[in-house]
């Protein structure tokens, strides 16, 4: 069962994970008025994940509404970066499953999922940057798998 709005909303949420102290997730809530009644942008559904014996997250539910910022909170080995991984479909939950804008994800073709994904910002843990390549490299990368044109990826890389 997914968190009422205003649990979302309002407090922070815990997720069951293998820590002492479980991952905390909190929303930002969203403007009001843009997409009333739609289902959430993306969400998790008792989602479980373990890595041979180490269980890592355990029956999870959330949901992010249009316009909402989602910040996952906890200790280090928590699930924080398995739960971003598991929403934006980088993992695949071991039980469980996840929606974008109330389709389970498994239903989009790969190509899909790759369009989808760009809808979403996210930021893990140590920001993935490549070491080997420089600050103007590393904005240009993500511009160029996205198949961006020079000149945009240029202006980019300037500003």
């Amino acid at each position: 069962m997914l968190p009422s709005e205003n649990q979302r909303s309002r407090e922070s949420n815990e997720a069951n994970s293998r820590c002492g102290q479980p991952s905390r997730w909190a929303t930002v809530p969203a403007v009001t008025g843009l997409a009333p009644n739609a289902p959430p942008l993306a969400s998790l559904h008792e989602v479980s994940k373990a890595f041979g014996p180490q269980q890592v997250l355990q029956d999870v539910s959330l949901a992010v509404d249009r316009g909402e910022t989602l910040v996952v909170i906890g200790e280090s080995g928590c699930g924080k970066s398995v739960t971003m991984k598991l929403l934006m479909r980088l993992l695949t939950p071991d039980s469980g499953h996840v929606e974008w804008d109330g389709r389970p994800i498994e239903s989009l073709a790969t190509e899909q999922r790759r369009t989808q994904r760009l809808r979403f910002g996210y930021l893990f843990q140590m920001a993935a940057l490549f070491d080997s390549l420089s600050v103007a490299e590393n904005v240009a990368f993500g511009l160029r798998e996205q198949k961006q044109p020079d000149d945009r990826i240029a202006a980019v890389v300037e500003d």
